[in-house]
Protein backbone atom coordinates (compact mmCIF):
# COMPACT_ATOMS: atom_id res chain seq x y z
CA UNK A 1 0.00 0.00 0.00
CA UNK A 2 1.60 3.30 -0.77
CA UNK A 3 1.94 5.96 2.28
CA UNK A 4 -0.40 8.43 2.73
CA UNK A 5 -0.78 11.95 0.84
CA UNK A 6 1.08 14.37 2.77
CA UNK A 7 -0.93 15.99 5.34
CA UNK A 8 0.50 19.60 5.36
CA UNK A 9 -0.52 19.54 1.78
CA UNK A 10 -4.46 19.14 2.68
CA UNK A 11 -3.95 21.25 5.70
CA UNK A 12 -2.30 24.30 3.50
CA UNK A 13 -4.60 23.73 0.66
CA UNK A 14 -8.03 24.48 3.38
CA UNK A 15 -6.20 27.54 4.90
CA UNK A 16 -4.35 29.06 2.00
CA UNK A 17 -6.18 28.69 -0.94
CA UNK A 18 -9.88 28.39 0.59
CA UNK A 19 -10.87 29.91 4.06
CA UNK A 20 -7.78 32.95 3.88
CA UNK A 21 -9.95 34.72 0.84
CA UNK A 22 -12.51 35.19 3.97
CA UNK A 23 -10.12 36.93 6.20
CA UNK A 24 -10.39 41.39 5.45
CA UNK A 25 -7.01 42.92 5.82
CA UNK A 26 -5.77 44.84 9.27
CA UNK A 27 -7.02 47.51 10.45
CA UNK A 28 -4.50 50.38 10.83
CA UNK A 29 -1.37 49.24 12.77
CA UNK A 30 -3.30 46.32 14.65
CA UNK A 31 -2.19 42.75 14.44
CA UNK A 32 -2.85 40.63 10.80
CA UNK A 33 -6.25 39.09 10.86
CA UNK A 34 -5.82 35.78 10.42
CA UNK A 35 -7.05 31.87 10.03
CA UNK A 36 -5.46 29.13 11.84
CA UNK A 37 -6.14 25.37 12.59
CA UNK A 38 -6.89 24.32 16.12
CA UNK A 39 -7.38 20.63 15.54
CA UNK A 40 -6.74 18.20 12.73
CA UNK A 41 -7.50 14.97 11.82
CA UNK A 42 -6.60 12.87 8.38
CA UNK A 43 -8.18 9.95 7.10
CA UNK A 44 -6.91 7.96 4.34
CA UNK A 45 -9.83 7.47 1.54
CA UNK A 46 -10.50 4.02 0.67
CA UNK A 47 -8.26 0.98 -0.14
CA UNK A 48 -4.80 3.39 -0.67
CA UNK A 49 -6.26 6.42 -0.61
CA UNK A 50 -7.37 5.77 -4.37
CA UNK A 51 -10.54 7.63 -5.24
CA UNK A 52 -10.15 6.81 -9.14
CA UNK A 53 -8.08 7.11 -12.30
CA UNK A 54 -7.01 10.01 -14.38
CA UNK A 55 -7.59 9.32 -18.11
CA UNK A 56 -6.44 10.70 -21.52
CA UNK A 57 -9.15 9.95 -24.41
CA UNK A 58 -11.11 7.43 -22.13
CA UNK A 59 -7.54 5.26 -20.75
CA UNK A 60 -6.35 6.05 -17.56
CA UNK A 61 -2.68 7.18 -17.22
CA UNK A 62 -2.55 7.80 -13.47
CA UNK A 63 -4.07 7.22 -10.17
CA UNK A 64 -5.63 9.64 -8.35
CA UNK A 65 -5.77 9.49 -4.65
CA UNK A 66 -7.45 11.33 -1.60
CA UNK A 67 -7.49 12.17 1.52
CA UNK A 68 -10.25 12.96 4.30
CA UNK A 69 -9.42 16.43 6.71
CA UNK A 70 -11.43 16.55 9.57
CA UNK A 71 -10.64 19.69 11.66
CA UNK A 72 -11.43 22.78 13.02
CA UNK A 73 -10.09 26.31 11.95
CA UNK A 74 -10.14 29.71 13.59
CA UNK A 75 -10.69 33.19 12.10
CA UNK A 76 -9.15 35.89 14.28
CA UNK A 77 -10.49 39.45 14.01
CA UNK A 78 -8.92 42.51 15.30
CA UNK A 79 -10.20 46.11 15.82
CA UNK A 80 -10.33 49.28 17.26
CA UNK A 81 -13.72 48.58 18.77
CA UNK A 82 -15.99 46.09 20.21
CA UNK A 83 -18.89 47.20 17.65
CA UNK A 84 -16.43 47.07 14.71
CA UNK A 85 -14.89 43.84 15.20
CA UNK A 86 -18.31 42.29 15.35
CA UNK A 87 -19.87 43.66 12.64
CA UNK A 88 -16.33 42.49 10.73
CA UNK A 89 -16.76 39.08 12.42
CA UNK A 90 -20.82 39.27 11.35
CA UNK A 91 -19.57 39.86 7.56
CA UNK A 92 -17.06 37.09 7.85
CA UNK A 93 -19.88 34.51 9.01
CA UNK A 94 -22.33 35.41 6.16
CA UNK A 95 -19.37 35.31 3.55
CA UNK A 96 -18.52 31.80 4.54
CA UNK A 97 -22.32 30.49 4.28
CA UNK A 98 -23.06 32.08 1.35
CA UNK A 99 -19.92 30.57 -0.42
CA UNK A 100 -21.28 27.26 0.86
CA UNK A 101 -21.96 25.59 -2.46
CA UNK A 102 -18.91 26.88 -4.05
CA UNK A 103 -16.97 25.59 -1.03
CA UNK A 104 -18.64 22.16 -1.39
CA UNK A 105 -17.71 22.12 -4.90
CA UNK A 106 -14.26 22.69 -3.89
CA UNK A 107 -13.86 19.60 -1.59
CA UNK A 108 -15.71 20.92 1.45
CA UNK A 109 -18.17 17.82 2.60
CA UNK A 110 -18.99 19.69 5.73
CA UNK A 111 -18.58 23.02 6.84
CA UNK A 112 -20.19 25.02 9.78
CA UNK A 113 -19.88 28.69 11.61
CA UNK A 114 -20.01 28.29 15.42
CA UNK A 115 -20.87 31.01 17.21
CA UNK A 116 -18.65 33.31 18.45
CA UNK A 117 -17.84 34.46 21.89
CA UNK A 118 -18.12 38.00 22.81
CA UNK A 119 -15.39 40.63 21.63
CA UNK A 120 -11.94 40.29 23.94
CA UNK A 121 -10.63 44.16 24.86
CA UNK A 122 -6.52 44.02 24.21
CA UNK A 123 -5.09 46.88 26.89
CA UNK A 124 -1.43 46.62 25.70
CA UNK A 125 -2.88 47.62 22.39
CA UNK A 126 -6.23 49.35 22.77
CA UNK A 127 -8.19 47.13 20.83
CA UNK A 128 -10.50 44.38 20.49
CA UNK A 129 -10.59 41.02 19.22
CA UNK A 130 -12.86 38.11 18.22
CA UNK A 131 -12.59 34.62 17.09
CA UNK A 132 -15.47 32.30 15.27
CA UNK A 133 -14.39 28.58 15.02
CA UNK A 134 -15.31 26.47 11.80
CA UNK A 135 -15.95 22.57 11.88
CA UNK A 136 -14.89 21.00 8.60
CA UNK A 137 -14.45 18.02 6.49
CA UNK A 138 -12.27 18.69 4.00
CA UNK A 139 -11.24 16.19 0.92
CA UNK A 140 -8.01 16.58 -0.73
CA UNK A 141 -7.03 15.51 -3.68
CA UNK A 142 -3.81 14.29 -5.33
CA UNK A 143 -2.24 11.46 -7.01
CA UNK A 144 0.91 9.11 -7.42
CA UNK A 145 3.85 10.35 -7.51
CA UNK A 146 5.63 7.84 -8.64
CA UNK A 147 3.14 7.78 -12.08
CA UNK A 148 4.93 7.78 -15.21
CA UNK A 149 2.06 9.67 -16.68
CA UNK A 150 1.16 7.78 -19.97
CA UNK A 151 -1.11 5.02 -21.64
CA UNK A 152 -0.79 1.59 -20.03
CA UNK A 153 -0.11 -0.69 -23.20
CA UNK A 154 1.98 -3.59 -21.59
CA UNK A 155 1.64 -5.21 -18.30
CA UNK A 156 4.71 -7.35 -17.50
CA UNK A 157 3.70 -10.24 -15.81
CA UNK A 158 6.34 -12.42 -13.91
CA UNK A 159 5.62 -16.31 -12.53
CA UNK A 160 7.60 -17.97 -10.14
CA UNK A 161 6.70 -21.62 -9.94
CA UNK A 162 8.62 -22.39 -7.17
CA UNK A 163 9.89 -19.13 -4.95
CA UNK A 164 9.73 -15.28 -5.90
CA UNK A 165 12.52 -14.36 -7.62
CA UNK A 166 13.79 -17.62 -8.69
CA UNK A 167 16.06 -17.62 -11.64
CA UNK A 168 13.61 -20.27 -13.36
CA UNK A 169 10.41 -18.05 -13.14
CA UNK A 170 8.85 -16.64 -16.22
CA UNK A 171 7.77 -13.43 -17.52
CA UNK A 172 4.99 -12.43 -19.50
CA UNK A 173 4.07 -9.77 -20.60
CA UNK A 174 0.37 -8.62 -21.43
CA UNK A 175 -0.70 -6.13 -24.73
CA UNK A 176 -3.72 -4.32 -24.86
CA UNK A 177 -5.25 -3.17 -28.17
CA UNK A 178 -3.01 0.04 -28.12
CA UNK A 179 0.75 0.19 -29.32
CA UNK A 180 3.23 2.70 -28.36
CA UNK A 181 5.82 3.69 -30.39
CA UNK A 182 9.15 5.22 -29.10
CA UNK A 183 12.94 5.15 -29.10
CA UNK A 184 12.46 1.52 -26.84
CA UNK A 185 10.67 0.24 -29.68
CA UNK A 186 7.95 0.44 -32.51
CA UNK A 187 6.32 -2.92 -32.51
CA UNK A 188 3.32 -2.99 -35.43
CA UNK A 189 0.10 -2.89 -34.29
CA UNK A 190 -1.98 -5.85 -35.92
CA UNK A 191 -5.41 -6.64 -35.84
CA UNK A 192 -6.68 -10.41 -36.54
CA UNK A 193 -9.76 -12.34 -36.25
CA UNK A 194 -10.22 -14.88 -34.03
CA UNK A 195 -11.05 -17.07 -36.70
CA UNK A 196 -13.82 -20.00 -36.34
CA UNK A 197 -17.47 -18.02 -35.96
CA UNK A 198 -15.99 -14.98 -34.85
CA UNK A 199 -15.00 -11.83 -37.27
CA UNK A 200 -13.57 -8.59 -36.82
CA UNK A 201 -14.74 -5.08 -38.20
CA UNK A 202 -12.28 -2.26 -37.71
CA UNK A 203 -13.96 1.04 -37.56
CA UNK A 204 -11.04 3.82 -37.33
CA UNK A 205 -7.89 4.20 -36.59
CA UNK A 206 -6.25 6.70 -33.27
CA UNK A 207 -3.19 8.40 -33.70
CA UNK A 208 -1.59 9.92 -30.28
CA UNK A 209 1.61 11.79 -31.52
CA UNK A 210 4.61 13.42 -29.40
CA UNK A 211 7.05 14.30 -32.12
CA UNK A 212 8.74 16.98 -30.46
CA UNK A 213 11.89 19.39 -32.16
CA UNK A 214 11.09 18.89 -35.63
CA UNK A 215 11.36 14.58 -35.53
CA UNK A 216 9.29 13.09 -37.77
CA UNK A 217 9.74 9.60 -37.47
CA UNK A 218 10.04 6.76 -40.04
CA UNK A 219 8.06 5.45 -42.97
CA UNK A 220 4.27 3.78 -42.08
CA UNK A 221 2.58 1.37 -44.21
CA UNK A 222 -0.80 0.80 -43.87
CA UNK A 223 -1.89 -3.17 -44.85
CA UNK A 224 -4.53 -4.99 -44.85
CA UNK A 225 -3.86 -8.56 -46.11
CA UNK A 226 -4.63 -12.46 -46.03
CA UNK A 227 -1.26 -14.58 -44.45
CA UNK A 228 -0.26 -17.13 -47.06
CA UNK A 229 -2.35 -15.43 -49.67
CA UNK A 230 -0.26 -15.60 -53.19
CA UNK A 231 0.65 -12.48 -55.29
CA UNK A 232 1.04 -8.88 -53.79
CA UNK A 233 -1.07 -6.37 -52.17
CA UNK A 234 -2.19 -3.89 -54.26
CA UNK A 235 -0.68 -0.20 -53.66
CA UNK A 236 -2.84 2.32 -52.92
CA UNK A 237 -1.49 6.34 -53.26
CA UNK A 238 -3.17 7.94 -50.82
CA UNK A 239 -5.02 6.71 -47.33
CA UNK A 240 -8.75 7.53 -49.14
CA UNK A 241 -7.87 5.05 -51.46
CA UNK A 242 -7.14 2.69 -49.60
CA UNK A 243 -10.12 2.80 -47.12
CA UNK A 244 -12.39 3.19 -50.50
CA UNK A 245 -10.91 -0.43 -51.14
CA UNK A 246 -10.70 -2.63 -48.52
CA UNK A 247 -13.60 -1.46 -47.07
CA UNK A 248 -16.83 -3.45 -47.10
CA UNK A 249 -18.99 -3.83 -50.21
CA UNK A 250 -19.30 -5.89 -53.33
CA UNK A 251 -15.74 -7.05 -53.91
CA UNK A 252 -13.65 -5.51 -51.05
CA UNK A 253 -9.94 -5.75 -51.82
CA UNK A 254 -8.24 -8.50 -49.50
CA UNK A 255 -4.53 -7.75 -50.15
CA UNK A 256 -3.73 -3.95 -50.40
CA UNK A 257 -1.51 -1.34 -48.76
CA UNK A 258 -1.02 2.29 -48.18
CA UNK A 259 3.03 3.43 -46.84
CA UNK A 260 3.83 7.43 -46.02
CA UNK A 261 6.96 9.10 -46.01
CA UNK A 262 6.73 9.56 -42.08
CA UNK A 263 4.93 9.25 -38.91
CA UNK A 264 4.33 12.78 -38.96
CA UNK A 265 2.81 12.54 -42.76
CA UNK A 266 0.75 9.13 -41.33
CA UNK A 267 -0.96 11.36 -38.62
CA UNK A 268 -1.45 14.31 -41.24
CA UNK A 269 -3.29 12.17 -43.48
CA UNK A 270 -5.68 10.60 -40.72
CA UNK A 271 -7.10 14.06 -40.41
CA UNK A 272 -7.14 17.32 -38.74
CA UNK A 273 -5.43 17.31 -34.85
CA UNK A 274 -7.24 16.88 -32.13
CA UNK A 275 -7.48 19.00 -28.76
CA UNK A 276 -3.76 18.94 -27.43
CA UNK A 277 -2.91 17.56 -24.05
CA UNK A 278 0.26 16.83 -21.57
CA UNK A 279 1.16 13.68 -20.40
CA UNK A 280 4.44 13.11 -18.62
CA UNK A 281 8.45 14.12 -19.80
CA UNK A 282 8.85 11.53 -21.81
CA UNK A 283 12.47 13.53 -23.23
CA UNK A 284 13.13 14.17 -20.05
CA UNK A 285 13.68 18.20 -20.93
CA UNK A 286 11.46 19.63 -17.54
CA UNK A 287 8.46 20.25 -19.61
CA UNK A 288 5.43 18.46 -20.07
CA UNK A 289 5.35 17.04 -23.52
CA UNK A 290 2.40 17.72 -25.58
CA UNK A 291 0.47 15.11 -27.34
CA UNK A 292 -2.10 15.45 -30.17
CA UNK A 293 -4.83 13.28 -31.10
CA UNK A 294 -5.49 12.11 -34.57
CA UNK A 295 -8.92 9.88 -35.56
CA UNK A 296 -10.33 8.45 -39.27
CA UNK A 297 -13.32 7.10 -38.91
CA UNK A 298 -13.71 4.32 -42.06
CA UNK A 299 -16.06 5.39 -43.98
CA UNK A 300 -17.17 1.83 -44.01
CA UNK A 301 -15.90 -0.76 -41.42
CA UNK A 302 -12.82 -3.49 -42.40
CA UNK A 303 -14.24 -6.64 -42.03
CA UNK A 304 -11.69 -9.56 -40.95
CA UNK A 305 -13.52 -12.69 -41.90
CA UNK A 306 -11.31 -15.50 -40.65
CA UNK A 307 -8.09 -16.12 -38.69
CA UNK A 308 -5.93 -15.70 -41.87
CA UNK A 309 -7.61 -11.53 -42.17
CA UNK A 310 -5.55 -8.95 -40.77
CA UNK A 311 -5.38 -5.13 -40.61
CA UNK A 312 -1.88 -3.92 -39.57
CA UNK A 313 0.27 -0.37 -39.30
CA UNK A 314 4.43 -1.04 -39.67
CA UNK A 315 7.02 1.40 -39.03
CA UNK A 316 10.19 0.99 -41.36
CA UNK A 317 12.47 1.07 -38.19
CA UNK A 318 12.49 -1.12 -34.94
CA UNK A 319 12.32 2.29 -32.57
CA UNK A 320 12.28 5.92 -33.19
CA UNK A 321 15.77 7.73 -33.57
CA UNK A 322 14.81 10.01 -31.14
CA UNK A 323 12.58 10.29 -27.90
CA UNK A 324 9.22 10.66 -29.68
CA UNK A 325 6.13 8.59 -28.92
CA UNK A 326 3.32 7.50 -31.07
CA UNK A 327 -0.04 5.48 -29.72
CA UNK A 328 -1.89 3.89 -31.69
CA UNK A 329 -5.48 1.70 -31.88
CA UNK A 330 -7.70 0.26 -34.07
CA UNK A 331 -11.41 0.55 -32.88
CA UNK A 332 -12.79 -2.40 -33.97
CA UNK A 333 -16.19 -4.61 -32.86
CA UNK A 334 -15.91 -8.26 -31.94
CA UNK A 335 -19.31 -9.72 -33.37
CA UNK A 336 -20.77 -13.55 -34.56
CA UNK A 337 -21.04 -14.24 -38.07
CA UNK A 338 -24.45 -14.79 -39.34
Amino acid sequence: MPPPLPLDDAISEVLNVHLSAFVPGAVGALPNNSVQLVSVKGRRLGLGDRRGAETRLGVPVAALRGLHIDGVARIELWDISPNAVDSGMETVQANVMGASASLRSAGFLRLAVSDSGPAEHVPSLNAWRKATDLPFLYEYHGRDNDDAESFIVRIPIRSDLEETGSPTGTVDTVIDDMRRWDDDGAPSLIVRSTGGARKVRAKAILGIGFLPGGFTGGAVTLERGVAGAPGAPVVHGTLDAFLDAVGDGDAPQLQAQVSFPSVAAFLTALGPPGDPFDLGDWDSDAVNDIYIPHLRQFPRPITLRSGRDFLAIRHDAPAFAAPAVLYLRVDADHQRAG
